[in-house]
């Protein structure tokens, strides 16, 4: 039968339900957001901001940044990075890229006493007093090495939930900040457009992804240590599952696109504290 041009627009409107599900509703996201522990890791981001600026500056005495200014961008940090202005960003990642029943089925996971206890292990390592405790752990495994049968597991979990790749993107996107916020207050002839500045960064990607997969694999052991190596396959299931690639690779690009908005912030800050403090010198 022929079919007119108007039922074949609706059937074109009614293709993206379709194939993909419908969409989650917001109160299914904002539960998911908090029972994943994902509002937890975005609160926990401007202390790593912070410490990676410390780090980074505490290693480069030459910076071009005064030690007080650096004192006020390190305070700014939270600011750029609030969990106020990034959750909603987050949010809205997680709604285009999953159905209802992909966020059903990340709950059911969540809901299990499994997922509520990695859940719980992983809130408990992201808290700024778990970090002293991590480093004696570290210290620990010098000593004493754990099996290589489970460090490979956690390796592989870690993977399945680009840990790694999320914290490179941490790293490389508080660098971009910095640089920008420099750049901005250079003669425009020598100011640099932000992909070239991205790309210059771009370059120290291996070694930083070299960096962070050593921290993570320490972090995993620390975080996962109370779970037995059957618990720990049961998560790389889940991890490694349609859905469960799915929903990692939404919370993880939800997670980069704002850390890009928040480095933006960032290197605006720095450019107007720089403005408003050149010329002070370091008491």
């Amino acid at each position: 039968m022929r079919r007119t041009l108007g039922t074949v627009l609706v059937s074109m409107l009614l293709l993206p339900a379709m194939a993909f599900g419908q969409a989650p509703d917001p109160g299914q996201l904002d539960r998911l957001y908090l029972k994943s522990g994902l509002a937890d890791l975005v609160d926990q981001i401007p202390a790593g901001v912070q410490a990676g600026f410390a780090q980074a500056f505490g290693q480069d005495p030459s910076s071009s940044l005064t030690q007080q200014q650096q004192k006020i961008i390190h305070a700014r940090i939270p600011l750029a990075y609030s969990s106020e202005d990034m959750r909603p960003g987050i949010i809205d990642v997680l709604a285009a890229k999953l159905t209802a029943a992909d966020v059903a089925s990340v709950m059911e996971w969540l809901d299990s006493p499994l997922g509520r206890k990695c859940t719980a292990l992983e809130s408990a390592a992201a808290a700024p007093e778990a970090l002293q405790a991590m480093q004696a752990y570290a210290d620990e495994l010098q000593q004493s090495p754990p099996p290589s049968e489970r460090v490979a597991l956690l390796g592989q979990l870690a993977q399945a939930v680009k840990a790694a790749e999320n914290a490179v993107e941490v790293v490389i996107n508080t660098q971009l900040a910095v640089a920008a916020g420099i750049s901005a207050m250079l003669p425009a002839e020598q100011r640099k457009p932000l992909d070239v500045i991205r790309n210059e960064i771009e370059r120290y990607r291996p070694q930083i992804t070299a960096a962070m997969q050593n921290q993570t694999a320490i972090a995993f052991l620390y975080t996962y240590r109370d779970l037995n190596a059957d618990e720990i396959q049961q998560y790389i299931n889940f991890a490694l599952s349609d859905v469960g690639v799915r929903y990692h690779a939404a919370a993880s690009d939800g997670i980069q696109q704002a850390l890009t908005a928040g480095s933006l912030k960032l290197g605006a800050m720095i450019s107007e504290i720089i403005q408003a403090t050149e010329g002070q010198s370091d008491i």
